[in-house]
């Protein structure tokens, strides 16, 4: 594993992950409150896998007219599990 030298302090180091994927990455594990390591432990078999392929599938979703629609399922849904 390669180690930034100018990295500021208290940043932990992400393997074998692309800049902008580890900015989207740190972005998404500050919003959930879930450790980066999670997201990159191929074992996991809890919420956090769950949410990583709902991740690559909704990058795998290329128009934006699908995606809206992604997103009014999802919102259907919490709102079920919200009543």
């Amino acid at each position: 594993m390669d180690f930034v030298m100018d990295m500021p302090r208290g940043a932990i180091p992400l393997p074998d992950v692309a800049p902008r994927s580890g900015h989207i990455l740190t972005r998404i594990a500050e919003a959930t409150s879930v450790p980066i390591a999670e997201f990159l432990n191929p074992n996991a078999k809890n919420e956090v896998s769950g949410a990583s392929e709902l991740l690559t599938l909704w990058l795998a979703i290329k128009s934006e007219q699908g995606r809206y629609a992604a997103l009014e399922c999802l919102r259907a849904i919490a709102q079920d599990q919200a009543d």
